[in-house]
Order: C-alpha cells, then sequence, then structure tokens
C-alpha cells in the first residue's frame, strides 16, 4: 500500500486509539484544469431550458375546476 496520498490520523479516545484513513483531494492542473473549465463555462452559458407553459396551462385548468384557483 503506497502511503504518499494516504495520511493516517491517530484518533485518540478515552479507550484506545483508533487510526483513520484520510485521503487526498485529486486537484486538476494545467491543460487539464483549463479544458474542464472552458467546457464548464460552455454547459453553464448553454444549458436547456425547459418549457413548461403546457404543464401550467394544463394544471390551471384543472384547478379551475376544482375550485381552487
Amino acid at each position: 500500500m503506497k502511503y504518499e496520498n494516504i495520511f493516517l490520523i491517530l484518533h485518540q479516545n478515552l479507550e484506545y486509539n483508533m487510526a483513520v484513513f484520510v485521503k487526498t483531494i485529486p486537484t486538476l492542473h494545467g491543460s487539464v484544469a483549463d479544458r474542464f473549465n472552458e467546457q464548464a463555462h460552455t454547459s453553464e452559458v448553454n444549458r436547456a431550458s425547459v418549457d413548461y407553459t403546457e404543464q401550467v396551462e394544463s394544471m390551471r385548468a384543472i384547478l379551475k375546476e376544482s375550485k381552487l384557483y
């Protein structure tokens, strides 16, 4: 087992010592990070919007018939 990316933390309890594995968080660097940021920005700009007008009209018709709207 490689201990380069895993750290052992000793947690002292009143009765015993317990070792807990803590993994490092992967981080993107260089061109991979740039490409990820570009794709995230493109996805955010081009995200699809959903048109719910038909569902809203249907809901209003149902509520109107039930005399709740």
